[in-house]
């Protein structure tokens, strides 16, 4: 059972302008601090940095890789960026009184700046303590939607319900359908082996499809498998589904929201899609994971910031889907399954996965992870009873 508890260190950044930002601490332990500064690096810079890591998915797993040295370098730049003076001093304290309670210390961004959104905030190193924040279960880092209308956990019995589309259009670069659904049905077998979780496998791909599954069933989860984008023209996030011809339909999240945000018990969506955590430069809920998050029900979402591989994939899935059926808050699950890939030698693709998360606490889910026992199955008798005799 997950039993950790976080207080929070709330941290709101703001463009003041050009390269100019501002950073304020909204709530912590030890007060509310802000400080102005620049990003450490150029966007040309940031996007070579994305390249660079990229090799990392062609498969190296050797130990300090460059990768592994340049997802340092970055992530203890932009640390130190906003995490000096008054901050940094706020952020320690803060961690120590947590930790004298017996509580973590979740990170919650606030990302009001849009063209900060599509930075990689996950990799932040704190070179001190020689540790990347959201590597540890005491310090996990969010992507917070502060919403009026918030969610409340809501109450489940075992097993979770979830439903998998997998769309691969023909018009696109093709998935091999029946490997992504082996894939994540092995990455969970174990939980629907021991009664903690059910799927629907949908058999089309298409938004008709899936509203009319939303009306047949009552599911928690909702996994995407398929290719996702930025819609440039019309400033949006887009999932590539199917038509009716098995072509490419451009899906917006908006829309998306719409279908997902009329299932009351639906709270969390993973988008395992390429470029699916990205958003607008200049609106913050244009992309996929944030609009949802932001409309209806759904309490979290994960979208992966850059392509994954298969083996990452299913290890997050596992890690993920494991620690959210044992009780665990949304936030200290994603934690743990970016461990699981961490403790495969892969040594960046654990920062891929985003949270993005309206909930307060973390909670999404109040469960009661009781298990009725099965009932032994009724031997054999090879004897019959009198009664069934032939008269």
């Amino acid at each position: 059972m997950g039993n950790i508890h976080y207080t929070d260190f709330e941290l709101s950044i703001e463009k003041k302008g050009g390269q100019h930002y501002h950073a304020k601490v909204l709530r912590s332990l030890c007060g509310e601090p802000e400080i102005d500064f620049k990003l450490p690096f150029s966007n040309l810079e940031l996007e070579n940095f994305i390249l660079k890591i990229g090799s990392a998915r062609r498969g190296m797993r050797r130990i300090n890789t460059p990768e592994m040295q340049a997802v340092r370098e970055f992530g203890a730049k932009l640390f130190e960026s906003i995490f000096t003076g008054d901050v940094r001093a706020c952020l320690i304290s803060s961690e120590n009184a947590a930790t004298s309670e017996g509580m973590g210390l979740r990170v919650k961004l606030r990302l009001d700046a849009p063209d900060l959104i599509n930075i990689p905030w996950e990799f932040l190193y704190d070179a001190s303590h020689g540790r990347f924040l959201a590597l540890f279960e005491k310090t996990p880092i969010v992507r917070y939607i502060d919403i009026m209308d918030r969610t409340e956990p809501l109450k489940v019995k075992l097993p979770l319900s979830m439903a998998v589309m997998i769309s691969s259009p023909e018009d696109y670069p093709a998935l091999d359908v029946g490997r992504e659904k082996a894939n994540l049905g092995n990455a969970v077998k174990e939980l629907v082996r021991n009664g903690m979780l059910n799927i629907t496998w949908m058999e089309q791909a298409s938004l008709p499809a899936l509203q009319d599954q939303l009306m047949r069933g009552q599911y928690h989860i909702f996994h995407f498998i398929g290719h996702g984008g930025f819609d440039e023209a019309n400033q949006d996030g887009i999932l590539v589904m199917e038509d009716e011809y098995k072509r490419g339909y451009f899906v917006s999240g908006e829309r998306l929201a719409t279908l997902l945000g009329n299932q009351p018990s639906l709270r969390l969506v993973v988008l395992n899609s390429c470029e699916g955590g990205r958003t607008s430069s200049t609106d913050p809920f244009a992309g996929v994971a944030t609009t949802l998050v932001r409309t209806g029900s759904v309490s979290a979402v994960v979208a992966m910031q850059l392509a994954i591989t298969d083996q990452a994939a299913i290890t997050f899935a596992q890690g993920l889907y494991n620690a959210i059926a044992l009780g665990y808050p949304v936030d200290a699950a994603v934690t743990q399954a970016r461990l699981a890939i961490y403790a495969t030698n892969n040594d960046v693709e654990w920062g891929t996965p985003v949270l993005y998360m309206r909930s307060p606490d973390g909670l999404i889910f109040d469960i009661d992870t009781h298990i009725p026992p099965t009932p032994p199955p009724t031997p054999h008798n090879p004897y019959p009873k009198p009664e069934d005799l032939p008269k």
